[in-house]
């Protein structure tokens, strides 16, 4: 699963917490910019239910995909992936 950030969830704390590289000399600036525009979204983020529903398919759905985003930002951020 692959949850998008959500203020009603503990995701955006729990990444937080383990977030390491941006002081990497290669990667940092990239970290950075990344955090800051996810920082600034006012889009639609991740809700609850919506893990809870990407949970339930990656359960029940033998058809699932491995990788599954959880909220409309991670559909979005997906999408834009390729």
């Amino acid at each position: 699963m692959l949850p998008g950030s959500s203020g009603e969830t503990q995701f955006r704390a729990s990444a937080a917490k383990g977030l390491q590289g941006m002081d990497d000399p290669v990667y940092g600036e990239f970290m950075r910019a990344a955090i800051a525009r996810m920082q600034g979204m006012t889009g639609p983020g991740t809700r609850s239910i919506d893990v809870a529903e990407t949970v339930w398919r990656a359960a029940n759905d033998a058809a699932a995909p491995l990788r599954i985003p959880a909220g409309a930002d991670a559909v979005a951020w997906a999408g834009e992936a390729g």
